[in-house]
């Protein structure tokens, strides 16, 4: 009772610091353990010297090292946050008794969406936000826990390794199997190693005061976590405004049903499906006597909610950075009914919007939503309606959306540059015939009186001539009602919804012709855009960028070395790497400008700010890649302004060396010449000596603009030295700094 008691008083503790009210992204807090800032290349020495299974050689723990080495330094691990606090609290309740086993774990949450939890053989147990975010409460999470404990317990993925070994140098059972029969054998020793670990973290689930029943629901939560949050259905009220009204006749009046099939054809997968594992489980739990009843443990329902709710809002980070707009916008709908003025979920619904949008008009709609015959459930009816609305009526909505949450929050500054530049799309890029905007309401016009039989023109124009009006203004309202026949004789309120959704902005007579001046002056430069493009490839070919940056920030420097075998060289990789990031601190006297580095490896245990630099920084890269030629703003760009303030820095340079040794190709060129005398001997030697080249890949992207301006792809056929790998950084530099 006195550790429950003391779990309790800690567990504000796992609140502190990132809130709900406020959220804009889960970071790392205090201080980096030393799982990120030891060097794998001492891990790698230090394991494989302790090591006593002889089935165990070298490759292993270089594979494996190095593996986790790439996904601790890909800056979407977390630590000493509140998720992986509780993570943390959850895996030492579970191990009360043996707290030998807890000292050697170590807990971790990954930024994914997937609803999934791994092991390492070192002890490393990573949880993701996804599998927070859908799990309905702390028993859940503590199983699944428990059973990736059991993974490290039982060495699973050391005799995974052995097992696989035994299969590629063709050993062992597997001699004489074909190739379909060996990977069948390895998934039903894998499928034996997932019963196994159930039945292991049965066990240790089992020994806490957790509701048994809840065991069979963690596998329910596993197999359904492809859904979103919840099961809600859509209401189209959250895509209208008092404004802007959709049809019922563009949603469907049915969903594709939810795939209630538990038992599901597991041939080929590691994993057996959910029925074998809840029917392999029951009788296990059935034999055990247990009194657990709770739910919850470390934290009460109501702080779970609220971690689980900075899951799911991280979630729709990950869903707008992925370009996942659909799934987004469905997540933003769920959580809105609970946190209805809530500004992350308004700008992130500004953002999937403009995504869809962007993709829309770019031919690219198919990168930013689920196909419908992937889509199970409610969210059916919002992929349905973002699949059949085209061009115009998107955009519209778009805008709608974008203007009214501008007034809603009148002095962020983060609302009004995603409206500015939307403004430019739209004027640019919609298709849409401003003139058929209409400046009365969709309800109004169904009523309207050039809609009724009696209406009579000119009977109309008689009226105005006989009032009292001025020259002036009878002329106007006879344009007035000329042009609304024109428009109600060639509308349909029914697919020409969205030409009625800014009738409030129509009204003011401005409005139109501004978007058509806007739209000419947007042509324009455009057209020069696209012939000062022109002019700089022509350049660039012939003399290489000359973008006039005096001040750099080079992230994460990429060295990779490949050996004869294709394999990766980690050891001379990872030291490598930091020599390249060692060059870039010096001085380039001849060049006018400063280079800043940031780089993982590095890194000392007071260095979290950095991390979660790093981590911002490459999430944002990967964002900017993605889009590939769309210009637009990232999701990540008003976050990156911090870091151009901190470090008084706007242009962000990415580089990685990949070097590689290998035999040149027999080419029928030196076939042909085998056959003489003569040249046979010079042709077999050049043929069989081991030829040293590399791959040098740079580009920079500008922070202010979210625009890739330096692109750089050298191959070297040379030996990469650090001598020659520093010229060619200097050229990058001299191309960077250099002016027209």
């Amino acid at each position: 009772m006195r550790y429950l008691t003391l779990l309790f008083i800690l567990a504000p503790s796992l609140l502190q610091g990132q809130g709900v009210a406020d959220f804009d992204r889960i970071i790392c807090e205090e201080s980096i353990p030393s799982d990120f800032t030891t060097l794998t290349t001492h891990l790698f020495e230090d394991d494989y010297a302790l090591n006593l299974n002889e089935e165990l050689d070298k490759d292993f723990f270089l594979s494996t090292r190095f593996y986790t080495d790439q996904l601790l330094q890909s800056g979407k691990i977390l630590f000493n946050d509140p998720l992986t606090n509780y993570v943390s609290k959850i895996g030492k309740h579970l191990l009360k008794d043996d707290l030998a086993l807890y000292e050697q774990l170590r807990f971790y949450v990954i930024r994914s969406n997937a609803v999934n939890a791994f092991a390492t053989d070192q002890g490393i147990i990573v949880f993701t936000t996804g599998l927070i975010a859908h799990a309905e409460n702390e028993a859940q999470i503590a199983f699944i826990l428990g059973h990736e404990i059991s993974h490290f317990t039982e060495k699973h993925v050391r005799k995974t390794y052995v097992e696989y070994k035994d299969y590629a140098k063709s050993k062992g059972r597997y001699r004489r199997l074909s190739y379909y029969e060996a990977i069948n054998k390895m998934s039903l020793y894998n499928k034996a190693q997932e019963l196994e670990a159930d039945e292991k973290g049965i066990a240790i689930y089992l020994n806490s005061t957790y509701a048994s029943s809840e065991i069979e629901n963690a596998f329910v939560a596993l197999h359904y976590g492809y859904l979103p949050y919840e099961e809600k259905p859509f209401d189209p009220v959250f895509l209208e405004t008092e404004q802007l009204n959709i049809p019922a006749s563009y949603f469907p009046d049915t969903v594709k049903s939810i795939d209630q099939n538990l038992n599901f054809d597991d041939h080929g997968s590691t994993h057996p499906n959910m029925r074998k594992r809840i029917d392999a489980a029951n009788p296990i739990v059935e034999k055990r006597s247990s009194e657990g009843n709770k739910k919850f443990e470390v934290v009460n329902e109501s702080e779970f909610k609220t971690l689980q709710t900075l899951a799911r809002f991280e979630g729709i980070n990950i869903d707008l950075a992925d370009r996942f707009y659909g799934d987004a916008l469905f997540n933003i709908f769920v959580m809105s009914e609970e946190f209805p003025n809530n500004r992350f979920l308004d700008i992130s619904k500004v953002k999937a919007l403009y995504g869809l949008a962007k993709y829309k008009n770019h031919q690219r709609f198919d990168e930013a939503t689920s196909r419908l015959e992937k889509v199970e459930g409610e969210s059916y009816k919002l992929h349905y309606l973002l699949r059949i609305l085209n061009r115009q009526q998107l955009n519209v909505i778009t805008f709608r959306h974008l203007f009214d949450l501008q007034q809603k929050y009148p002095n962020d500054a983060e609302f009004k540059m995603y409206y500015a530049d939307f403004l430019n799309e739209f004027a640019l890029n919609s298709k849409i015939d401003f003139d058929k905007l209409k400046a009365i309401p969709l309800a109004a016009s169904n009523d309207s009186l050039l809609n009724k039989p009696s209406f009579n023109l000119k009977d109309s124009i008689k009226t105005i001539e006989l009032s009292a009006y001025s020259k002036v203004k009878k002329a106007q309202l006879k344009k007035d009602l000329y042009a609304y026949k024109k428009q109600f004789n060639n509308s349909n309120p029914e697919t020409d919804f969205h030409l009625y959704g800014l009738h409030d902005l129509a009204e003011d007579r401005s409005f139109i012709p501004n978007l058509k001046s806007l739209n000419r002056t947007l042509v324009q430069e455009r057209n020069q855009k696209d012939s000062t493009l022109a002019a700089n490839k022509k350049r660039i070919k012939n003399h290489g960028y000359t973008l006039g940056i005096k001040e750099v920030m080079v992230v994460d420097p990429i060295y990779q070395d490949n050996r004869l075998n294709k394999d990766e060289n980690y050891l001379k990789s990872e030291q490598r790497k930091i020599e390249i990031a060692e060059t870039y601190t010096k001085e380039f006297k001849r060049l006018d400008i400063g280079t800043q580095i940031i780089d993982s490896k590095s890194l000392t245990t007071n260095d979290v700010t950095k991390y979660n630099d790093i981590a911002l920084i490459k999430d944002w890269m990967s964002e900017i890649l993605d889009h590939d030629g769309i210009d637009m703003i990232s999701s990540s760009h008003f976050r990156m302004k911090e870091i151009q303030k901190k470090h008084k820095v706007s242009n962000f340079l990415f580089t990685g060396v990949y070097s590689f040794k290998d035999h040149k190709e027999l080419t029928g060129m030196r076939f042909l010449l085998l056959g003489s005398i003569y040249l046979t001997p010079f042709v077999l030697i050049d043929w069989l000596m081991v030829h040293n080249q590399f791959q040098m890949v740079s580009f920079e992207i500008n922070a202010e603009t979210d625009e890739i301006e330096m692109l750089n792809v050298q191959d070297v056929n040379l030996n990469a030295t650090p001598k020659m790998i520093r010229s060619y950084m200097y050229n990058i530099l001299y191309q960077l700094n250099s002016e027209k």
